[in-house]
């Protein structure tokens, strides 16, 4: 005996006795006398099921459905939702199936709806909290080193700055130029000492030990008078001075 089902049902297989409601639709009643009843939006229900279910966050239904579709990346949803919502300024989504937006973090911004991502703010401006529509600019003449600045403290004048590092630079180059010059005037003296204040030394040396011995040879002859030896002794050992001062 054949058995016609009621609307909105149907037969799992031609020996089959039983009539069932499609998906989309809760289901009352046996047999013949099955009553098919539409799910409405926000819920779902597959074929012969008694209940209608409310669809899971982050997804939606229309009326009739049979399952749920997945709210696409900018959009949210909460359970049993007949569509998705648009995340708003400030907030992004950048998954599908998402129940909830995600807010920007700091240092970033987005100033439309259906956001996937936030946008770092720009060199000159900053976010110092979450879910920002919009970056703060920091004041005239500041600048931020990096892009998504994420407090006013990071908002400096390039003026200051680049003095400051010239000057370093300056102050650098004189030192490394003063060691330099340094350790060529220890070398210049070195040198010096070498080539003439030691040699020099030695003459003087000699030129004294022989004038006293002369001295003392002819002490008896009185030849030059005590004030004129010291005179030249004092004159010598003068030059001997100088020229020493001088070649170092």
């Amino acid at each position: 005996m054949c058995i016609k089902c009621p609307s909105n049902s149907i037969k799992l297989s031609r020996a089959s006795q039983t009539c069932t409601c499609k998906g989309g639709y809760r289901q009352d009643g046996e047999k013949d006398s099955v009553v098919c009843t539409v799910c409405p939006a926000g819920t779902y229900s597959t074929a012969g099921n008694e209940t209608c279910t409310d669809c899971p966050a982050g997804s939606f239904s229309t009326e009739g459905s049979a399952k749920c579709t997945l709210c696409p990346q900018g959009y949210y949803s909460s359970m049993g939702s007949r569509e998705c919502s648009a995340c708003g300024p400030g907030y992004y989504s950048d998954r599908d199936g998402q129940s909830s937006c995600i807010p920007c973090q700091l240092g970033s911004f987005s100033n439309a709806v259906t956001n996937t991502h936030c946008t770092l703010c720009e060199q000159g401006t900053y976010a110092d909290s979450t879910a920002q529509s919009k970056c703060t600019a920091c004041g005239t003449g500041e600048i931020t080193p990096i892009i998504g600045a994420t407090i006013i403290s990071m908002c400096v004048n390039p003026t200051p700055n680049f003095t400051i590092g010239v000057v370093a630079l300056v102050l650098v180059v004189v030192l490394i130029y003063i060691y330099l010059l340094r350790g060529r005037l220890q070398k210049i003296a070195f040198e010096r000492r070498v080539l003439y204040v030691e040699p020099l030394a030695k003459v003087c040396h000699k030129i004294n030990k022989r004038l006293i011995k002369n001295m003392t040879r002819q002490q008896k002859k009185r030849t030059w008078s005590s004030t004129v030896r010291v005179s030249i002794f004092f004159v010598l050992a003068m030059f001997c001075l100088f020229v020493f001062i001088c070649t170092t």
